[in-house]
């Protein structure tokens, strides 16, 4: 179930996000400051995506991060994990940026 994420008034972005992170993780901001670089760089988007991520730390050096998806009516789960909060959160980036645009060539952008 998704919750309902507040709406940035005047701004009309292809996703929907919600993202729970341990403080010291990326925050919200920064995710969705990444995903907006990255989807400024390709074509158009296919539709509209929802997002509900949940990172979490499982020991010193393990991180787990839940995404659910919905697009266009198919949803889905995934499971990333990683040695860092940085590295799952980056890679949630790129596959949401490929869910919204499939064609993106991500070869020499990164989020970061």
């Amino acid at each position: 179930m998704f919750v309902q994420p507040s709406v940035l008034a005047g701004i009309s972005e292809p996703f929907e996000l919600i993202w729970i992170a341990p403080s010291a993780c990326p925050d919200e901001t920064l995710v969705r400051r990444w995903l907006r670089r990255l989807l400024a760089t390709g074509n158009s988007t296919l539709g509209h995506l929802r997002v509900e991520a949940r990172l979490e730390q499982l020991g010193i050096s393990a991180f787990a991060l839940t995404l659910r998806t919905d697009f266009g009516g198919m949803a889905g789960d995934r499971v990333l994990r990683g040695q860092s909060c940085e590295s799952v959160t980056v890679a949630a980036v790129l596959t949401m940026a490929l869910m919204l645009s499939p064609d993106q060539d991500l070869g020499r952008d990164s989020p970061t």
